[in-house]
């Protein structure tokens, strides 16, 4: 995740070149893949944990795998275990009318305490803008994750976008149209 400074737009340099309704680009189409390894993710992830302290979440590891499936080893404040969490991309975004992205989540590894599994997801009632649990789905709203980051002017021109998981990367996969 690139930071930007405050004020700037992820398209000034494009509206520079084309204008400031890049009307000059009418009909172009921009697609691309962007590789982020799990050192770099988690490294995000971690830095994100730093700045909120009041987060239920001591720590986030991922680990990705073939076939759109992750692993998050996670680990919580209270009495409670590190946790395992298994999940599975069963839905991409279907753009510019569905932003959400949805995943299959479940714990591993708990034996007997996976009687837990449903008071461990409330514990998790305070998410992310963008983030929701709904029973055993994660679902991300891209739309709202891009504008909590500063970029919400994408939203128009993004039409299309797919998460696609390899050993030890995570592939973003992105369509861009004016």
């Amino acid at each position: 995740m690139m930071i930007m400074p405050t004020g700037a737009s992820p398209l000034d340099a494009v509206r520079a070149l084309f204008g400031e309704q890049l009307e000059d680009l009418a009909g172009g189409v921009v697609s691309g893949e962007i590789p982020l390894t799990v050192t770099v993710v988690n490294r995000l992830i971690a830095r994100k944990l730093a700045t909120s302290p009041s987060s239920p979440v001591i720590s986030a590891e991922l680990e990705s795998h073939e076939t759109e499936t992750f692993v998050v080893r996670l680990r919580v404040r209270g009495p409670l275990p590190p946790l395992r969490i298994d999940l599975r991309i069963d839905r991409e975004p279907q753009l510019p009318s569905d932003p959400t992205l949805s995943m299959h989540w479940k714990l591993s590894g708990l034996g007997p305490f996976a009687i837990l599994a449903a008071p461990i997801a409330s514990y998790f009632r305070v998410l992310p803008r963008g983030v929701r649990l709904e029973s055993n789905r994660l679902l991300l709203d891209v739309h709202e994750l891009l504008r909590a980051q500063g970029y919400g002017e994408v939203i128009p021109l993004l039409t299309g976008l797919r998460v696609v998981t390899r050993e030890g990367r995570f592939v973003i996969q992105f369509e861009l149209r004016r």
